[in-house]
C-alpha cells in the first residue's frame, strides 16, 4: 500500500492547490462528486433509502455534496446532521444547495434509530481532523449506524479514525467501503483492525 499523509500534510496539499486557482468550494465539490460516482456504479442507489450522516465541518460538507448527486440520481435521501448545523462555508453553502433541492434534512435524536431502514449509510460526520474520543451524541449515532444493516461507505476516513497513527475512538464506525479524497491517509496505511473496509483512493485534481 502506498504510504499516506498526516492531517497536517493533507491541509498543505490543498493549501498548495488554492494557490495553484482552485477553490476550496471546488475542491470539495470535487471529492462529493467523486464518491458519489463510486457510490453509483458500485450500488446502484436509484429507489433506494440512503441515509447520509454529516457533521458540523468538511467532512459533513461532502457529505451534503454526494446527498445531492445521490438525489439527482434518484435515490430516496435523507441526511441526519450528527451535532447540528454546518459551521465552516462550504458546508453551508452545501448545506444550502441541499434545501433547494428537498432534500429532507433532520437532526439526529438520540433512541430513535435513523438508520435502520437504510439501503445505504453514508458516514460524512468525522474527517481527517479528528482525534480522541467521540461526543456523546456523536458517540450514540456511530452506534446506532454500526448496528445497522445496510452498507456503510466512509468518505474519506470512517468517523473515529485518526488520520495520523491509526488509532480509533471507542466505538468509531466500521465501514463496509472508504473513498478517500487526493491521497490515503496514515491512519488509513497502519490501520489493523480493518474497519476501513475496502478503500478506493479518489482524485480530486489536486
Amino acid at each position: 500500500m502506498l504510504n499516506g499523509v498526516t492531517a497536517k500534510e493533507m491541509k498543505e496539499i490543498e493549501r498548495k492547490a488554492f494557490e495553484r486557482g482552485m477553490s476550496y468550494t471546488q475542491m470539495m465539490e470535487n471529492a462529493g462528486a467523486a464518491a458519489a460516482e463510486e457510490i453509483i456504479k458500485r450500488f446502484s442507489p436509484k429507489d433506494k433509502l440512503v441515509a447520509v450522516a454529516v457533521g458540523k465541518g468538511n467532512n459533513g460538507g461532502d457529505g451534503y455534496v454526494v446527498a445531492r448527486f445521490l438525489h439527482d440520481a434518484g435515490a430516496k435521501v435523507k441526511v441526519i446532521m450528527a451535532e447540528g448545523e454546518p459551521v465552516t462555508e462550504d458546508a453551508k453553502l452545501n448545506f444550502e444547495r441541499c434545501k433547494k433541492l428537498s432534500i429532507e434534512i433532520i437532526e439526529y435524536i438520540r433512541s430513535i434509530n435513523m438508520f435502520a431502514d437504510a439501503d445505504l449509510i453514508i458516514d460524512g460526520v468525522y474527517g481527517a481532523g479528528f482525534h480522541g474520543e467521540f461526543r456523546e451524541k456523536a458517540a450514540a449515532l456511530a452506534e446506532e449506524i454500526n448496528s445497522a444493516v445496510g452498507k456503510k461507505i466512509a468518505l474519506d476516513l470512517p468517523s473515529g479514525l485518526c488520520a495520523d497513527d491509526g488509532t480509533l475512538a471507542y466505538g468509531a464506525v466500521k465501514a463496509d467501503l472508504t473513498i478517500t479524497f487526493a491521497r490515503l491517509k496514515c491512519g488509513q496505511t497502519i490501520d489493523k483492525t480493518g474497519i476501513c473496509g475496502e478503500i478506493i483512493l479518489k482524485d480530486i485534481g489536486i
